[in-house]
């Protein structure tokens, strides 16, 4: 993901960004536009048994508190990651960098 960021001009991120500490434990997301509230994170382990660690509910309660703090949080798989022009459009667009269609 972050070489597709940097091929696409894609800049000013935080990387490991925590964007909260309540509910228990630290909370961060794998990119972060802060001054947006806009998150990339990338989930791993799609072909694991049960999904992998991003089809539990620590993740949902994670995704939850974010929405509920106002953040846009856009997931890729590693699937979506081969088609980089697509990957890098939503991204533009949640960051109000496009247009949408």
């Amino acid at each position: 993901m972050e070489r597709l960021l940097w091929c696409y001009d894609l800049f000013g991120y935080a990387r490991e960004y925590p964007f909260s500490k309540s509910v228990g434990r630290a909370h961060r997301f794998d990119f972060a536009w802060v001054d947006q509230r806009v998150a990339v994170e990338v989930d791993g382990g799609t072909y694991k048994a049960h999904g992998g660690r991003h089809n539990t509910d620590r993740d949902r309660e994670k995704l939850n508190l974010a929405a509920a703090l106002g953040w846009r949080v856009l997931r890729f798989s590693g699937a979506m990651l081969d088609c980089p022009d697509d990957c890098a459009k939503v991204i533009r667009m949640a960051l109000g960098m496009e247009e949408g269609e």
